[in-house]
């Protein structure tokens, strides 16, 4: 079951989670599931997400290119919760397609 769905189903409190799920789970309930989208009109080819004043990710509607906040997310899943490189790209990448119903291949980018 991915993540996303446990999520969802927990919510509902028909699942319950591990002790080692949980603060991987609410860290992404936090800080990837309430974002806000922002189109500015000096990067009109941009989309950008933020939470708060700080911006998540970037994503160039040009190419397949999805920039995702190093500091803040990307060093968090492989630092704190001991993600490899190509494990945090994909995980991030299933997530925003399923939560942002992004319909094209992206490719997420530590900037």
């Amino acid at each position: 079951m991915n993540i996303l769905r446990k999520i969802k189903i927990n919510s509902l409190g028909m699942y319950e989670f591990s002790e080692s799920e949980k603060e991987l789970f609410e860290f992404i309930k936090e800080n990837i599931l309430n974002l806000k989208q922002v189109q500015l009109e000096k990067y009109p080819d941009y989309l950008f997400y933020f939470k708060d004043d700080k911006c998540i990710f970037q994503q160039d509607l040009k190419f397949y290119w999805f920039g995702v906040s190093y500091k803040l997310l990307w060093s968090v899943f492989e630092n704190k919760f001991g993600y490899k490189y190509n494990e945090t790209r994909d995980l991030i990448k299933d997530i925003v397609k399923e939560a942002y119903k992004i319909q094209e291949e992206v490719i997420p980018v530590a900037r």
